[in-house]
């Protein structure tokens, strides 16, 4: 976890001030035990550094990646952590919209075809 808190530590050092940092970290099983990395990074990231948790968003896995053992249920959610710098953090809401917009009228183009 030290490796990853360095390279956070140098993504806070260079984003904008207004800027804002999203980290996504995958589960991983320590001798049988969910270790819930994620969080446990999101936790010591905002002790070791000047950040604000902004939000945790839960993205759904659609494909799903089979297990090789019969013990675990598949993991089917994945969190994405957001980070800012300062409270007056800025995100360009309209612009992100309309970008997503185009990139989905896009695909509904090529789904009709």
């Amino acid at each position: 976890m030290n490796k990853l808190l360095s390279i956070f530590n140098e993504c806070s050092r260079v984003v904008k001030t207004t800027g804002a940092l999203v980290f996504n970290l995958g589960y991983k099983y320590l001798n049988g035990n969910l270790s819930l990395i994620p969080y446990k990074f999101a936790l010591k990231a905002l002790e070791n550094n000047k950040v604000f948790l902004i939000n945790q968003i839960t993205r759904t896995k659609t494909n799903l990646t089979p297990r090789q053992e019969n013990r675990k249920l598949i993991q089917s959610t994945k969190p994405f952590f957001v980070f800012a710098k300062i409270k007056e953090y800025c995100f360009k809401l309209n612009e992100y919209l309309s970008r997503l917009n185009r990139k989905n009228k896009k695909q509904l183009l090529i789904f009709q075809k």
